[in-house]
């Protein structure tokens, strides 16, 4: 396995839940972790985290819906850095209810952020991964992705066609050293069902719900693989006895 000093790596949704505990265990395995999210005393504090104990660590507050933020954060980070070896697409959005009771504001946002969030970030950081011709990119997905549910039309859709563009984009760079995986994790004990609008199921069923630490270390673990291995799709489920 590659160890991951000296990599710099671009992490989405950094600023709570899975996307906190990858980028801490990104640090933890030497490499420069750029955090993004829209909350910048979120990213403040978690760099200073990271640095106290004895990482490094920059952020970009960005909303990922908006290509022009998006854009912006890409130009800084290469500007600065000259590379991007990893991406983690790991932002997303959850809004508890049917899809008829829904709004259309709320459909928008599904989209935009779950979907259109991590097609905007693989356009604007992974042009130079190709001109290297090295990186990965890990798109943090979910089961819903595959198996549909009417409780989370919306959601379910958007992951959906996350998949679709994960497995094309694999395709598309076939040819390319460049690497693409997802993870498709069941329900994570993380904020995102609290800020959901509907009810809280991490404290409803908190036992059925995976640790984001047991989900970063798969990650982290495909991220480890040697340059020729490439981990495509890991389904991360809670075994409840």
């Amino acid at each position: 396995m590659n160890d991951l000093q000296n990599k710099i790596a671009v992490v989405t949704g950094a600023g709570d839940g899975l996307g906190k505990q990858i980028s801490l265990d990104l640090a933890q395995n030497g490499a420069t972790v750029i955090l993004v999210s829209r909350t910048e005393e979120k990213l403040k504090k978690l760099k200073e985290e990271i640095e106290n104990a004895g990482g490094k660590a920059d952020y970009y507050p960005c909303d990922v819906s908006q290509i022009e933020a998006v854009n912006d954060m890409a130009k800084k980070v290469l500007d600065k850095y000259q590379k991007v070896d990893i991406l983690v697409n790991n932002a997303g959005v959850y809004f508890a209810g049917s899809f008829f009771d829904l709004n259309s504001e709320q459909a928008k946002k599904t989209i935009e952020v779950n979907t259109l969030g991590t097609i905007y970030c693989t356009r604007a950081l992974v042009p130079s991964m190709k001109e290297r011709n090295e990186g990965q990119i890990l798109n943090v997905i979910s089961v819903a992705g595959f198996e549909a549910s009417g409780e989370y039309t919306l959601y379910t859709s958007s992951k959906f066609a996350l998949v679709g563009f994960t497995e094309a984009l694999r395709q598309e760079l076939i040819n390319t050293k460049v690497k693409i995986s997802a993870i498709y994790p069941e329900g994570i004990r993380t904020n995102l069902f609290a800020g959901s609008g509907g009810q809280d199921v991490s404290k409803e069923a908190p036992n059925t719900l995976l640790d984001p630490k047991d989900v970063s270390e798969v990650a982290m673990f495909i991220l480890k693989q040697a340059a020729d291995i490439n981990l495509s799709r890991i389904d991360i489920r809670k075994k409840i006895f």
